[in-house]
C-alpha cells in the first residue's frame, strides 16, 4: 500500500507540474520521499539480518507470482460473493469461471462504488471528447485518470507485468490496488449525489444515511459475522489442552508439532489450515514449539526426519523434544499411522483435546532406555546429519515446496539442479542421501552429474533414497538430475517428472 500511494502521488505530482501548481508538485514529493524513508527503516532489520545470515530463496518472488494475483475489473463490478438478496447470491455463486476468482472477497465495488466506475469511464470519455469537467465536479475531476492508472497498471496482463518482466516482481498481489480505486469511485458517486442534493438540504439529511445503510447492506454478508460462539469453545477446548501439557511437561520444555507444516505461507496439510498450529504458543508461557521456524532457514531441519521410521521417537529425544502433539486433522488416516509409529517405540497417547482434534504423547517414558537403543557416538552423528547440514539451494527444474499429508516435497522437471554451498563440512568423500520419485509409475533411470563425473540410480513411482557420493571440501557441490521419467501431460500444467521428499542430507557415517 505504501507502493501503491507513491505511483498515485507521482501521478498528482505531474499533473500538478503540468498545471503550474509547482508547490503542490513539491508537496506530492515530498511525501513520497517520507514514505519511502519509512519503508526502508521498516525493512533495516529485515536487510541487516539478510546481509549476516544470507537470502533466503522463499522470500524471492517470480514473475509467475505477479501473474497469480492480478487485478480483474469485472470482479470489482460484479456483486460481492455470498450477498444478502438471495437471487443476486445466487446468480453471482454459480459463476464459477476461474476468470472470475481472486485472491479474496474483498475485491467488489459494491452498487455504490460501481457505479462511481461506470461514471468515471464516461468522465474519460467526455475528456476524450473535448468537454471540459463542471466547476462543482472539479474535486474529483483527476479521479476517473486515477482510476485508469490503476487498472492498466495492475490487471491481468497488465504494466505490472512489465514491471515483473523488468526483475520489479517483489510486490505480486496487484489486486489489493482495488482499494484506491473503490476510494476514487465512491468519491465520484458521493459527489454527484451530493450535487444533486445540495440545494435540498432535508433531502441531503436523508439521503446521506440511507445511503450508507444501502452501501452496507449491500457489502457485507451472512459470513460476515463471525460465530462467536463456536470460536469461544475452541478456545476453551484448546486452553484446556494445551495448559495441561504445560503442567505435565517441565519448564521449557520442547514439544514436537505433527504434521510437519511450512511456515509461513503453507497450504492446507488435509483438513489442517495453515497457521492452525499457532495455539500452542496462544496458550502456554513456558512450553517451545517445533512450528514458526521460518522455512528456507535452521528450521528446515525438520525435513531430515522420517516420521514413519521407529526411529523418529529416539531424533526427537535426542533433538531434545520431550513431547509431541499431532494435530489429527492434518491426516487422512486421522493419525492412525503416526500412532503406530508411537506404540512401536512403547508409548501411548497422554491425553487428546475434548473436541477430539488433537493428541498429545509424552516421549520421557522412552527417555530412561534411549542410550541402550543408540549409543552416544550415533547420538553425536545423528544430531551432526539433523543440525550441522550445508544450505541447500533448488535451483533450475524445481517448483516450490507443497506438503501432501505432512510429507513437504517438491516436484522437478526432467533436467534440474541442486547447489550445496556453505558452511560445507570438510569431511572429504562423503555422500548426499536423497529420497526421491518419478510421477509416472513404473521404473526408470536417474543420472547425477557431480564434478564432471555421473552416477546412475533405478527409481520408481514409490519413494526411493539414492546416495549421490561427492566430495565435500569446501566448495559448493552442484548436482545435475536427468532421467528418463515422462513428464506428467494430463493432470497439472507444470513440467513435473520427479519428486524430491524432505531435503538432501549430507551422510556423516563412513559408508551410506
Amino acid at each position: 500500500y505504501a507502493l501503491f500511494t507513491c505511483i498515485f502521488l507521482m501521478v498528482a505530482a505531474a499533473l500538478a507540474w503540468s498545471r503550474r501548481h509547482r508547490r503542490d508538485a513539491i508537496a506530492a514529493i515530498a511525501a513520497i520521499a517520507a514514505i519511502g524513508a519509512l519503508a526502508a527503516v521498516q525493512l533495516l532489520p529485515s536487510i541487516l539480518y539478510q546481509r549476516s545470515a544470507g537470502d533466503n530463496t522463499i522470500a524471492t518472488r517470480s514473475l509467475a507470482d505477479v501473474e497469480s494475483y492480478p487485478l480483474r475489473p469485472v470482479v470489482m463490478l460484479l456483486p460481492v460473493t455470498g450477498h444478502q438478496l438471495s437471487p443476486v447470491r445466487e446468480w453471482r455463486d454459480g459463476l464459477g469461471a476461474p476468470v472470475l476468482q481472486s485472491e479474496g472477497f474483498g475485491e467488489a465495488l459494491g452498487a455504490f462504488g460501481a457505479v462511481g466506475f461506470v461514471l468515471c469511464l464516461g468522465m474519460i470519455g467526455a475528456r476524450l471528447a473535448g468537454r471540459r469537467c463542471s466547476r462543482r465536479y472539479a474535486r474529483i475531476a483527476d479521479a476517473p485518470l486515477l482510476v485508469l492508472v490503476a487498472v492498466l497498471l495492475a490487471s491481468y496482463s497488465g504494466f505490472a507485468t512489465l514491471l515483473g518482466a523488468a526483475g520489479f516482481t517483489q510486490i505480486r498481489a496487484w489486486n489489493r490496488i482495488s482499494v484506491f480505486i473503490a476510494f476514487f469511485c465512491i468519491a465520484t458517486t458521493a459527489t454527484l449525489v451530493a450535487s444533486l442534493v445540495r440545494t435540498r438540504r432535508r433531502l441531503s439529511m436523508v439521503m446521506l444515511p440511507l445511503v450508507c445503510v444501502a452501501a452496507v447492506w449491500d457489502q457485507t454478508t451472512v459470513s460476515s459475522v463471525p460465530d462467536y460462539d463456536l470460536a469461544a469453545k475452541q478456545w476453551a477446548y484448546e486452553r484446556t489442552f494445551y495448559q495441561s501439557i504445560e503442567s505435565t511437561l517441565a519448564n521449557g520444555a520442547a514439544v514436537f508439532q505433527l504434521p510437519i507444516v511450512d511456515f509461513p505461507e503453507s497450504p492446507a496439510v488435509n483438513d489442517l489450515v495453515d497457521y492452525s498450529q499457532f495455539a500452542g504458543y496462544l496458550h502456554s508461557d513456558d512450553l517451545r514449539w517445533s512450528y514458526g521456524g521460518v522455512k528456507g532457514r535452521r528450521a528446515d531441519w525438520r525435513l531430515r526426519l522420517d516420521t514413519t521410521s521407529t526411529g523418529f521417537v529416539d531424533d526427537l529425544l535426542i533433538t531434545g523434544f520431550t513431547g509431541v502433539v499431532v494435530y489429527l486433522d492434518g491426516y487422512a488416516d486421522g493419525g492412525a499411522a503416526i500412532d503406530t509409529v508411537m506404540r512401536a517405540a512403547g508409548l501411548l497417547a497422554s491425553f487428546d483435546s475434548a473436541n477430539g482434534d488433537v493428541r498429545f504423547y509424552d516421549l520421557r517414558p522412552a527417555l530412561a532406555d534411549i542410550d541402550d537403543r543408540m549409543p552416544f557416538k550415533r547420538q553425536q552423528d545423528r544430531r551432526a546429519e539433523l543440525f550441522d547440514q550445508p544450505d541447500v539451494r533448488f535451483e533450475s527444474g524445481f517448483y516450490g515446496r507443497e506438503n501432501l499429508a505432512g510429507t513437504p516435497f517438491r516436484w522437478a522437471q526432467q533436467h534440474s539442479t541442486i547447489v550445496i554451498q556453505g558452511p560445507v563440512p570438510d569431511i572429504g568423500d562423503s555422500f548426499i542421501r536423497l529420497e526421491i520419485r518419478t510421477y509416472a509409475p513404473g521404473d526408470w533411470t536417474l543420472r547425477v552429474q557431480v564434478d564432471g563425473d555421473e552416477q546412475s540410480f533405478e527409481i520408481s513411482d514409490t519413494p526411493t533414497e539414492i546416495n549421490v557420493a561427492v566430495d565435500l571440501t569446501g566448495d559448493p557441490v552442484e548436482l545435475k538430475f536427468a532421467t528418463d521419467a515422462p513428464l506428467d501431460e494430463l493432470s497439472d500444467p507444470r513440467d513435473i517428472s520427479l519428486g524430491f521428499d524432505g531435503l538432501p542430507t549430507v551422510a556423516f557415517e563412513e559408508t551410506p
